[in-house]
């Protein structure tokens, strides 16, 4: 039994740094890192160093990624007490020696030409990240993909503008794991995952400080990335506390982006709409929506979007949820997607 391991004979003289440093968080999966991983070694680019953070495992995790370890030298397994997603990805950062950096789930895969394709477009525009579309493995073989009709450079001259056309458009995607980013350009602006402990989607804060941060950005419409939805969080998360740390996580961006207030508070109102309107598709969730549209945090965000909101329909939306009687606002947030 080989764990679904392949074998690779490596050269490991060339002591030289590797162009790209792949970090994987992996917490109990075993039942996919395999999977994984041997996507990363198909890849046809093959200076790569593969970096995984074994996030104190319970299953038989460890002893796969040692296997791994054992037959291909340019894998190095890290372990650490359990500290979330974001905390290991960092401890990941700290040791890659890559030029650039890559981030997979250790329960997704990739094309075999991802980041052959996509190093030569951030190089070849000397860029500060590139990323690529995604495709939803739904399972028994079938697939949702994620396309944005966008091949495109773009150098951001304007904070602001880039804000509201990419990432309010829809754009500049929230996921890390589709992206490569210069590591020079993250260790330059000091850009870190916060802990799952703080603020809900370490992902989204990341990507709004690389946005901010941000000189050239490559897109390619080349759907490379594989998300599998039979796994992520399927967990009973306390709806408040979620859309709490939410609204830490905007707050924390605010002070350090003082410029982008109105731009934050779009962005906090439509990702907190999204999540609201999600919950309320099972009924059992209706209370927990009606508390957290009476919190003062979720009024603040509102308030300062419909001061800056340009489009008649975004103020109408804005003025029934600050105003209208609660009925009302449940109503708007369940037409939310169809109306606004």
């Amino acid at each position: 039994m080989n764990n679904g391991i392949k074998t690779e004979q490596t050269n490991n003289t060339d002591i030289s740094p590797p162009k790209l440093t792949v970090i994987i968080p992996a917490y109990n999966a075993e039942s996919t890192i395999a999977r994984c991983i041997n996507s990363i070694l198909a890849q046809t680019f093959k200076d790569i160093e593969i970096i995984i953070i074994d996030d104190a495992s319970t299953d038989g995790t460890d002893r796969i990624l040692e296997l791994f370890s054992e037959r291909h030298k340019q894998i190095k397994v890290i372990t650490i007490e359990h500290s979330g997603q974001g905390i290991a990805r960092n401890e990941g950062l700290k040791a890659a020696q890559g030029e650039y950096i890559g981030f997979v789930d250790a329960d997704d895969t990739i094309d075999k030409n991802m980041y052959s394709d996509m190093l030569k477009l951030i190089t070849q525009h000397n860029a500060d990240v590139v990323q690529c579309n995604i495709i939803n493995v739904l399972g028994e073989g079938k697939y949702a993909p994620r396309l944005l009709n966008l091949n495109k450079v773009v150098r951001v001259k304007n904070k602001k503008n880039y804000f509201n056309t990419y990432l309010f458009g829809a754009k500049h995607s929230f996921e890390c794991c589709n992206k490569v980013f210069n590591k020079a350009f993250l260790q330059n602006n000091n850009i870190w995952f916060k802990s799952n402990d703080i603020v809900f989607s370490e992902d989204l804060l990341f990507n709004l400080e690389v946005a901010a941060k941000l000189r050239i950005i490559v897109f390619t419409q080349q759907p490379y990335y594989f998300y599998f939805n039979s796994k992520k969080s399927h967990s009973k998360t306390n709806n408040i506390k979620k859309i709490k740390k939410l609204c830490v996580l905007f707050d924390c961006f605010y002070r350090q982006e003082r410029e982008l207030k109105f731009e934050c508070s779009k962005l906090a109102v439509l990702i907190i709409m999204i999540n609201l309107s999600h919950l309320l598709a099972e009924p059992d969730n209706q209370k927990d929506v009606i508390k957290i549209l009476r919190q003062s945090d979720i009024k603040k965000y509102l308030f300062l979007s419909f001061i800056k909101m340009i489009k008649i329909r975004h103020k109408i939306l804005m003025l029934l949820l600050l105003c209208m009687p609660m009925r009302i606002k449940l109503l708007t947030i369940r037409l939310y997607y169809t109306k606004f």
